[in-house]
Order: C-alpha cells, then structure tokens, then sequence
C-alpha cells in the first residue's frame, strides 16, 4: 500500500532539495542552461548591482542556490574576494562544482556566522519572503552588523505581494533594520512568470500530455525571445507585469552596527 506524503513546506531544505532533483527541460527551476526567465533575472540583477557596488571590495552573497548569479556578479563586479551562503547541503554541491573559484559555505538564516564589518557590499536575492518577519528582522541586523562603514546591500525579490514580498513593507523593514534605500528598480518579469505558474498549474491536472502545451511550455520557458517580448508587454501593463524589485541599501549609521 502505498503511503501518501505531505508535499514539503514552501521554502523548506526539503522543497529545494526537490526542486533540484527535479529539475529538467520540462521544468527548468535550477537548470539555468534551460530556463531564460531565470537568466533574464539574473541579467538584470547583476546589472543592478555592478551600478551600485563598488569594484574591488569583499562581497557577500546569501541565498546563493547553484551560484549562476554569485558568478555573474563576479565577474561583473569583480571584487577581491566573494563568499556565498545556501542552507540546503545539496545545492551547494552544485555550486561548488560548476564554480570552484568561490567560497561557497553552508548558512542557516538569519545567522551570519562572519566577524562585525567583514565585507563591503552584501547582495541578496529571492531570500526575504522566505523568512518569517521576526527571523527577517534579525537577519537584516546581521547584514548591518557585517557590513564595513560605507557598505552597500543590494536585495532582489519577487515583490508581487501574497506570499512574496510587498513593496512597501519591505521598505518598512530596511528603514527599521537601520538602512536607507538609495536606489531602485522595478523588473517586469510578471506576465512570463505568471504564464509559466498557470501552465505548470494546467500540467499538473493532465494537460501535460498534451503535445501542443508541452511545445508552448516549454518554449515560454526556455526562448529568450518570448521572455522578452513578455518583459515588453509586462512594462506597458505594469499591474499585470511587475514582478522584481531591487533595492540599494546604505546603512544610517556607516555599518558594523553591534
């Protein structure tokens, strides 16, 4: 008799553990030779943050998955030194075989186990909704604890409201963490990501067999020409289409707060 088991919590080591031995053509989450709405994300990340961190500092990337976008702002930023932080054991695997040039360490947010004024600009991407509001409260205190005076944080999410992050309240918690925004962007990734949720939503109900479905789900995922021309729609119809936000962050008082 077979048992039926509870999918894993949203989140949770044990959803991106699944995510990654799942991961295909089908659908590409962490296969990002695959999947151009991930490497469109990751462009536009990297670009963001090579405009407002500062070359040739120690950086400090948390949530770092299989390291695509530790990588590209390696090379993008080019700092003296890059550190990078999961908690699921088993993509940190990855990352260190596709690239053995960084420092790859195991973390559980919203520790950071670095000493007070450690590194020089600190980027964080897809993190945030993950945590509850009070481990987010702390973790921020952590960022500002381990940035050098002058530092910069740069955070990236899925601020599409629900359960991701909110606009506003985000800002809210910088400025309670003791952050300032100096700078931000708006993505318009919505419309492709929404089309992708509804097609894998339609596929887990049968439609997957369909021929026709599986060509379509498969192109909007992997075509860099779709993913833009979504991105273009997305930008005239910002309701529909807004998905990222990213965030420059300089601490009020310098960084290194105790």
């Amino acid at each position: 008799m077979s048992v039926h088991r509870s999918p894993p919590a949203w989140g949770s080591q044990e959803y991106f553990s699944g995510k990654l031995e799942s991961s295909s053509p089908a659908d590409p989450f962490f296969d990002y030779s695959s999947n151009a709405l991930q490497r469109r994300r990751i462009a536009l990340a990297t670009s963001f943050v090579a405009s407002h961190v500062r070359a040739g500092g120690e950086l400090l990337d948390v949530g770092c998955a299989t390291g695509e976008l530790t990588a590209a702002l390696a090379g993008a930023v080019r700092p003296s030194g890059v550190t990078a932080v999961d908690f699921v054991p088993e993509l940190l695997e990855v990352a260190r075989r596709r690239h053995p040039g960084i420092a790859f360490e195991h973390a559980a947010l919203p520790e950071i186990r670095h000493a007070t004024g450690s590194f020089d600009a600190i980027t964080c991407a897809e993190v945030l909704y993950y945590l509850v509001p009070a481990d987010r409260a702390e973790f921020l205190a952590e960022c500002l604890r381990v940035l050098r005076p002058g530092g910069v944080m740069v955070v990236t999410a899925n601020s599409s409201g629900g359960s991701y992050l909110d606009r506003r309240a985000a800002g809210h918690d910088f400025a309670g963490a003791g952050f300032e925004v100096t700078a931000t962007r708006d993505c318009y990734l919505g419309i492709a990501s929404r089309a992708h949720r509804a097609m894998r939503a339609i596929e887990r109900r049968g439609a997957g067999r369909i021929p026709a479905f599986v060509g379509w789900h498969r192109a909007a995922v992997r075509s860099r020409s779709i993913v833009r021309l979504c991105e273009v729609v997305g930008r005239a119809f910002p309701p529909m289409g807004r998905s990222h936000s990213l965030w420059a962050l300089r601490a009020h008082t310098g960084g290194g707060a105790p």
